[in-house]
């Protein structure tokens, strides 16, 4: 009973509500406890043919939130000052598949990721550290660890989670990233993998800038079974945006110092 075409072909939504207990490091290890109330939805189109190994097609997903305006309003009737943020987050992700060859065991996949955050209500200090954007690791630019303080915006303040005994610094609100990657399956359950990742994080859009661009690259080995495609990707810094350096000029005789290992399930994306 659908029309003859339909764009989007997938929507789920969700409402949440978490408690956060946050140690600031920068303000005398002061605490700080909130509740976060978000509701939202995320939709979008895949046409892509193998969850596993995709081949051809392309993915769309679209990521809309608005936190705590509910307990804002409570507040307000109860009387008192609300002391949080309220907040919208968009997420943008992409991620575009195309073969070559009838065989199809060489194929060629980009991505592209863009995030957005900002708060109407209150400051950047009212928003959770796990509502901010992080770049690094596994599914984002491999030649850094995940959450790398390396990409993380200047001026963030530090913070120790209740949820992570080490210590963080709060991500940005403004996410850019993509990959090009070639993935080739030489054998029924086996493959490899030769990619470019780049990308960061800033508070604000307004804050972007080329040069702080970090840039990725490396290769990984694939095993594919029934379930998922086990996956070991080797990453490194082919320019980075601290020490405004690519990696000929700042290649460690120490060989590991320059490599990141990721160990995944599943496609990077």
């Amino acid at each position: 009973e659908l029309p003859s075409f339909t764009f989007f072909n997938f929507l789920s939504s969700y409402y949440n509500i978490e408690q956060s207990y946050e140690v600031n490091r920068l303000n005398h290890d002061s605490l700080s406890s909130q509740i976060t109330s978000a509701i939202g939805a995320e939709f979008g189109r895949t046409t892509a043919d193998d969850i596993l190994f995709p081949t051809k097609g392309y993915n769309l997903s679209f990521q809309i939130e608005e936190a705590n305006s509910i307990p804002y309003f409570a507040a307000k009737i109860a009387g008192r000052e609300y002391k949080g943020a309220i907040f919208y987050r968009l997420l943008f992700n992409s991620s575009v598949y195309g073969s070559f060859g009838r065989i199809r065991n060489n194929i060629f996949a980009m991505k592209f990721k863009t995030g957005h955050l900002q708060a109407f209500y209150g400051t950047y200090a009212g928003i959770p550290l796990n509502r901010t954007f992080y770049a690094g690791g596994s599914n984002s630019i491999r030649g850094w660890r995940s959450q790398d303080q390396e990409l993380i915006p200047k001026g963030t303040p530090t913070v120790k989670s209740a949820l992570n005994e080490g210590i963080n610094v709060k991500g940005g609100t403004f996410l850019l990233e993509g990959s090009f990657e070639w993935r080739s399956r030489f054998v029924e359950s086996f493959g490899s993998a030769l990619f470019i990742d780049y990308g960061n994080t800033w508070l604000g859009y307004k804050k972007f800038r080329f040069d702080e661009v970090a840039l990725g690259t490396g290769f990984g080995f694939r095993y594919y079974t029934q379930v998922a495609p086990f996956r070991i990707d080797f990453g490194f810094k082919l320019y980075n945006p601290v020490s405004k350096l690519y990696i000929w000029d700042s290649w460690d005789k120490r060989f590991f110092k320059n490599i990141e290992f990721h160990f995944g399930i599943g496609e990077a994306f």
